[in-house]
């Protein structure tokens, strides 16, 4: 009976023990898929940090890019007032040039209307030239009339 009971703990001992065995298999097993997987998280995460860094500098050079832009916006937006007061001082000029042609053109209408004035004033001149001569004639043929 003794013997029974000795055989039946070292069957139980035995079972207990590669149970342990395979539990101690399985713990084994799940450590190395743990440490796998910590591995492939490793590489993931280096990954990660590098996409991280490329991504860093991308945006670095987009910030950049967008400064070199808004600097030249500012300088659009300065030619375009350096336009605007040239565009204004043009038009101003233009304006003094028509003020000043049409001023031109006024006082080439007031010279030809005193020419064509002095012109008619001519005419009479020498009709009344003409007139005062032959008034002239008669009063020196009618002298001679009473001279003979």
């Amino acid at each position: 009976m003794v013997a029974d009971e000795i055989r039946q703990l070292a069957e139980e001992s035995e079972g207990a023990t590669n149970k342990i065995g395979g539990l101690v298999k399985e713990i084994q097993n799940g450590v190395g898929n743990a440490v796998s997987k910590m591995d492939e998280s490793g590489t993931v995460v280096n990954n990660s940090v590098s996409a991280i860094e490329t991504t860093g500098n991308a945006f670095e050079k987009i910030n950049g890019a967008a400064l070199r832009l808004r600097e030249l916006i500012e300088k659009i937006n300065e030619q375009a007032e350096k336009v605007n007061i040239n565009s204004k001082d043009v038009e101003a000029t233009v304006n003094e040039i028509a003020s000043v042609s049409q001023e031109a053109a006024s006082n080439s209408q007031e010279v030809a209307a005193a020419s064509e004035e002095q012109s008619a004033s001519t005419e009479e001149i020498v009709s009344a030239a003409e007139s005062l001569a032959a008034m002239a004639n008669d009063l020196t043929e009618s002298v001679n009339k009473f001279n003979l």
